[in-house]
């Protein structure tokens, strides 16, 4: 063991412990003696931080999420989701940004609302990898459907497993995309004569008719669609599935503190707004559409509250 080094060690150890409880961190950086040492203990996500932070209008009021280290071709990168203030001190909502560790440069996804003028948005190399293995999942899925039997679809609705059971809709309501009415509610048929049953089914696809009866545990076929002029069939920003729900799950949980007591303000409606329609970006076949159904459920509810007590 070389006692030499680790008494230096030490000794510098304490030396920089003593310093830092009299003096405050960003003073001791301004050392020169001291810099190279901070600089060794910063973290890359740190250093993200911090240069991110330089290109917003308001750096003080910078909020991070989803913050990750990425490694491609020898290169390190760290990608992540900020929010700040407006020029109008508002929070304007989350932004995607890239951080190369190499040249020690962030790049932020903003047209000017949060941050100041700086080099163009690049994606993060991990979503372009991503994106690479979607082609290679869809010709699996090929290949697993050429391996499959071969039947008439027909023929699959005479099997037992789509055989109805009481509570479960029927084949004919899986195929065509639709509910079947529940007995209790039937009316009479379209002689209007008593006791004639009506024919007419329930579309299974949620509509704005029936949002009171949503349920955050069961994510309907589709989407549901919103009548023309309404906020949410506005274009979102474009995120990847995992930014879209990091982001309205950060929105969903400062609600959900405000509505506790446990923040003083709640998120502003245009983030909850621009929550919903990312989530709708999301398809409803992917993975991540369950989760998404579900902070769309209880965004749509907050998104309700925060236009009622505006009115109010």
């Amino acid at each position: 063991m070389n006692k030499p080094a680790a008494i230096v060690s030490v000794g510098v150890g304490v030396a920089f412990f003593a310093l830092q409880s009299m003096f405050p961190i960003s003073m001791l950086l301004e050392i020169p003696i001291l810099d190279s040492i901070g600089s060794l203990l910063a973290s890359e996500k740190s250093k993200a931080r911090a240069a991110v932070s330089k290109h917003l209008i308001n750096p003080l009021s910078a909020e991070f999420d989803a913050l990750r280290a990425v490694e491609v071709e020898k290169a390190r990168y760290v990608c992540g989701m900020v929010n700040g203030k407006n020029r109008s001190g508002s929070y304007a909502g989350y932004r995607a940004f890239v951080y190369d560790v190499r040249i020690d440069y962030a790049r932020i996804d903003d047209d000017g609302t949060i941050s100041k003028s700086h080099g163009a948005f690049k994606q993060c190399p991990v979503a372009e990898e991503e994106n690479k293995s979607l082609p290679q999942a869809l010709e699996m899925a090929k290949k697993l459907a050429k391996s499959l039997p071969q039947k008439d679809p027909k023929d699959l609705l005479k099997s037992d497993l789509l055989k109805p059971v009481p509570g479960s809709q029927s084949a004919d309501a899986l195929t065509s995309g639709a509910q079947e009415a529940p007995k209790d509610s039937l009316q009479a048929g379209k002689s209007g004569a008593p006791g004639g049953v009506s024919t007419q089914k329930q579309s299974f696809t949620t509509t704005l008719g029936n949002e009171g009866e949503w349920r955050s545990d069961k994510p309907p076929l589709a989407w549901p669609k919103f009548p023309a002029g309404d906020p949410l069939n506005e274009p979102s920003r474009r995120r990847t599935n995992s930014e879209v729900i990091s982001f309205a799950a950060d929105v969903d949980e400062r609600w959900t503190s405000y509505k506790a007591g446990r923040n003083k303000a709640g998120p502003a409606a245009s983030e909850i707004t621009e929550a919903l329609r990312a989530l709708l970006s999301i398809a409803p076949e992917s993975a991540e559409f369950p989760r998404a159904w579900s902070l769309f459920v209880r965004l749509r509810k907050a998104d309700r509250e925060v236009n009622a007590n505006r009115a109010g």
